[in-house]
């Protein structure tokens, strides 16, 4: 796009401070609505990241976040059938997962209602601790304030710095203003060579492209900042870490994300998240279509993966001796 279209917005880039932007598409909250708020979805003219505009506030993230799973069911046979296609969906994260895990070291999980990846390890002998993100990056900053006396000294999670030897964090990062700061929590929680496997939705994939702000991986307003993987690697790297491994193809992102941007308003996630009420055969017949389309979308996904254009990108990164500089 020309640089003589760039405009000035509302907000500096996260990445490189700067306020001129590309107007890519402009949007809202087709998915839970929340809010009835238009955002615009904008591509920086100095760095390319791509993120919102207005930018949302930390307090406005809270109120937008969606809370319901897909694999939630009241029935006992729905439920075992879920956890069953579930455990097949992730079955390529979870392998991933594995090798960035070395030594029976532990590992802290930070991807919340993804974390059923790292809750297998644990079925598996590893030791896996739990920690909600936002609240660890909310901890950290209050403990690097300056402490009046009768202040308490003593902190949770962050107290146990460079204690593990892996952090996962699956479709986290896009959630937070300031995905470096959170980077910086992640680098002091990690031992000397400890590794952080994350996973966002590809702001450079088929599917955003074609769809633009109507994709899911966009998800407007609930992720204020949209990753290519150059701006994973200059995040990454600026920030104290190395890349070692890189993957596209997410089964279950990828397969339900296509599915649930073409018709969200069959996804039992998104119809729970915005409080519909169903009779059981209107909403057994939506779960019936809702895995329909997702199994038309299967071939769709795997030609855009082979093409090297899969919906996420899953990074296992690991520490450096340097420490990071944060610019």
């Amino acid at each position: 796009m020309p640089a003589d279209r760039a405009v000035r917005g509302t907000s500096q880039c996260p990445a490189c401070s700067s306020d001129l932007y590309w107007v890519l598409s402009q949007g809202s909250d087709r998915f839970f609505r929340r809010t009835v708020d238009s955002f615009g979805l904008v591509e920086c003219s100095a760095c390319g990241l791509v993120r919102l505009d207005p930018f949302p506030e930390e307090a406005q993230l809270e109120v937008f976040a969606a809370q319901a799973r897909w694999w939630e069911s009241e029935g006992k046979f729905e439920a075992n059938l879920l956890d069953l296609l579930l455990s097949a969906a992730i079955h390529g994260e979870t392998k991933f997962i594995r090798r960035a895990v070395r030594d029976g070291r532990p590992v802290l999980d930070l991807s919340g209602e993804h974390g059923r990846h790292v809750r297998k390890l644990r079925d598996l002998g590893f030791a896996v601790e739990s920690a909600d993100a936002t609240a660890l990056l909310r901890e950290a900053a209050q403990f690097d304030q300056p402490r009046s006396p009768g202040r308490a000294s003593a902190r949770h999670k962050h107290s146990l710095r460079r204690s593990f030897g892996a952090i996962v964090a699956l479709h986290v990062l896009e959630h937070f203003r300031d995905p470096r700061s959170m980077l910086t929590v992640v680098r002091d929680l990690l031992d000397a060579d400890g590794s952080l496997v994350i996973q966002v939705p590809d702001a450079a994939s088929w599917e955003a492209l074609l769809l633009a702000e109507r994709w899911n991986g966009f998800d407007i307003p609930r992720h204020p900042i949209s990753f290519r993987e150059r701006d994973l690697h200059s995040l990454l790297e600026t920030s104290g870490f190395e890349i070692r491994r890189v993957e596209r193809f997410s089964f279950g992102y990828g397969v339900t994300g296509l599915a649930t941007s073409l018709c969200p308003g069959l996804d039992p996630a998104v119809r729970r998240g915005r409080g519909k009420k169903e009779a059981r055969f209107i909403k057994s017949l939506k779960d019936i279509l809702y895995g329909t389309i997702v199994l038309g979308a299967l071939p769709f996904v795997m030609f855009a993966t082979a093409g090297g254009s899969g919906s996420t990108i899953m990074i296992e990164a690991r520490k450096t001796d340097a420490e990071a500089s944060i610019s």
